[in-house]
């Protein structure tokens, strides 16, 4: 029996964490692959997807192999429900949005459809691993580069790669440039060398270091979605450029680059996630003795991420009109149809308006979810948290729950593991510090209005001895979804 689980998205219509485009995702036990419609947008990024275009090999194998027998036994009706009606009913969906027609099909002609378009190139395949650490085990990370010497010409790929970093904070302002100058650290720089070395003197084509773009593009995509996928082949395409470089200048272009694709993932967060990898794979014998972390400039994302896991510690918020601000791209003069279903089924729940305008700014991707007695509905708050006394249209649904777990940020038995990186997901607002979840049951048949998640930010003042107060902007990345219920039709 395949453990699976199918996900529909439909577009949208700016640029956000997921596809342009409709799509659609399997997640099996190991591993979540994403199928697009081919574009622009996509064939840009091929060297991360599964299959190629037709001109060579598949870049992993064995995920194409596991992949078809994930589709076969959705064929032969297996899911990890006992059946495959949540996964065809999806696929059924994702036809409609993409085609736009009604795929009526026997379940076994519908999954034959799906091969057949895979095959000849109108949906790309991208497969991303659930735990992507077996990509840097290719080496041991961290043994000491010589110091170049020479024409640029005659350095190796490690030598380019640091001189690369070591140029990337003259293009970064304020404490972004701090922050990445902290990470600069001799072990740090000496595992970029031996991780990203090795592709940096390859072509740009698929198939080049697969294990490198592979776990680049599985923690790009498990930490921001899309977006993170395209910054992340424009970061390795920086990579490659600086393998190439024959003259300084080629090396601080290509610094340049990496610059601008680092900023666009929340800076130096994508790197500190494969340097964490490094540690947790390589044999504990190899480990070098504890060395103290620089403690993260004030004011930075690492820095207000920690003061959110401790209570928002030394943390005051403006009262203005903007201190919480989604990206949203919601014109209620302009709705989309997706919008106007929303707005429909919201109003039918009993909010105000206020609340819809909230509900439509803060998500994007709108459907209408079917919810039946037992369904699980879950409330992320403060202390003292009583959803019944003050209901929210911001509530996680059965699916929004476990993804949360699925990243780490919430044990197995409901406990809170990770308030940031819940806030980086729910895009959460000042006040809401994430420290209990609720748990209540749909109690009669209903609907929920879920959508994605958008990215959000909000400003802050520091005051805990910094001498003179300092302001800045968090961003969040959001990438969560959200559900809102008709209060009524819950038991808290």
């Amino acid at each position: 029996m395949s453990d699976v689980q199918g996900i529909y998205r439909q577009s949208q219509p700016t640029p956000s964490p997921f596809p342009p485009y409709p799509y659609f995702e399997l997640r099996a036990r190991d591993a979540v692959y994403l199928l697009v419609p081919r574009s622009v947008s996509t064939a840009g990024i091929k060297r991360f997807a599964m299959f190629g275009d037709g001109n060579g090999m598949p870049q992993d194998f064995i995920g194409k192999l596991r992949f078809e027998h994930l589709l076969d036994d959705l064929k032969n009706g297996y899911s990890m429900f006992g059946s495959g009606t949540v996964e065809i009913g999806t696929i059924r969906n994702f036809y409609m949005s993409w085609r736009h027609v009604a795929s009526m099909e026997q379940t076994p002609a519908l999954i034959d459809r799906l091969k057949r378009d895979i095959e000849q190139g109108s949906l790309v395949v991208f497969r991303f691993q659930s735990s992507p650490h077996w990509a840097i085990m290719r080496q041991t990370p961290g043994e000491p580069v010589p110091a170049a010497s020479g024409p640029v010409s005659t350095w190796d790929g490690r030598q380019k790669v640091i001189a690369m970093f070591k140029a990337i904070p003259s293009f970064l302002q304020g404490a972004a440039k701090a922050e990445f100058e902290a990470f600069l650290t001799p072990e740090n720089l000496a595992i970029m060398a031996a991780f990203l070395g090795g592709i940096a003197v390859m072509q740009a084509v698929p198939g080049a270091d697969a294990a490198v773009d592979a776990l680049i593009a599985g923690i790009a995509w498990w930490q921001f979605g899309w977006a993170g996928v395209v910054a992340g082949k424009d970061f390795v395409d920086a990579v490659i450029k600086a393998g190439r470089a024959t003259s300084n200048d080629e090396i601080m272009l290509a610094a340049k680059l990496a610059a601008a694709a680092l900023v666009s993932l929340g800076l130096t967060l994508l790197l500190k996630k494969i340097t964490e990898n490094v540690h947790e794979v390589r044999p504990a014998k190899d480990e070098p003795p504890e060395v103290p972390q620089p403690k993260p400039p004030s004011g930075s994302t690492d820095d207000m991420m920690h003061r959110y896991q401790s209570g928002n510690r030394g943390v005051s918020y403006p009262r203005v009109d903007d201190q919480f601000t989604p990206e949203s791209s919601y014109d209620p003069a302009n709705l989309t149809a997706d919008q106007k279903r929303a707005i429909n089924n919201l109003r039918a729940q009993g909010w105000n308006s206020d609340k819809i305008d909230q509900v439509l700014n803060s998500g994007s991707n709108f459907n209408i979810k079917p919810l039946n007695p037992g369904d699980p509905v879950f409330k992320i708050g403060n202390t003292g948290l009583d959803p019944a006394a003050s209901p929210s249209p911001y509530l996680l649904d059965g699916d929004s729950y476990n993804s949360l777990v699925d990243q780490g940020y919430i044990g197995n038995d409901g406990t809170i593991l990770d308030r940031a990186g819940i806030k980086q997901s729910l895009a959460l607002p000042c006040y809401n510090l994430a420290e209990t979840i609720v748990s209540g049951a749909i109690k009669t048949p209903t609907t929920a209005v879920v959508s994605d998640i958008n990215p959000a930010s909000e400003l802050f003042t520091l005051i805990d001895g910094t001498g003179t107060p300092l302001s800045g902007q968090l961003l969040m990345n959001g990438g969560g979804s959200q559900a809102a219920i008709d209060p009524s039709a819950i038991n808290w």
